[in-house]
């Protein structure tokens, strides 16, 4: 199975748009990419989780963090 990645997909922040593990990696072009502040619509049981991007250790996205662990 592939890995998730996860970042902050903002489209209104070229910071959170160019930091997506995606763009920089060729082994993850099949990745699936979930916007970190979608996380519980997802099932992530079994999945390598990519966490991408600055900023996501900050405390609004906590909740998010521990939905992962």
């Amino acid at each position: 199975m592939e890995p998730v990645i996860v970042h902050r997909k903002d489209s209104t922040n070229i910071g959170d748009m160019a930091s997506c593990p995606k763009l920089y990696f060729d082994w993850l072009a099949n990745a699936d990419v979930i916007d970190i502040l979608d996380i519980h619509n997802h099932d992530l049981s079994g999945r390598s989780v990519i966490l991408g991007g600055g900023g996501l250790f900050h405390p609004p996205f906590e909740k998010f963090l521990q939905y992962i662990l």
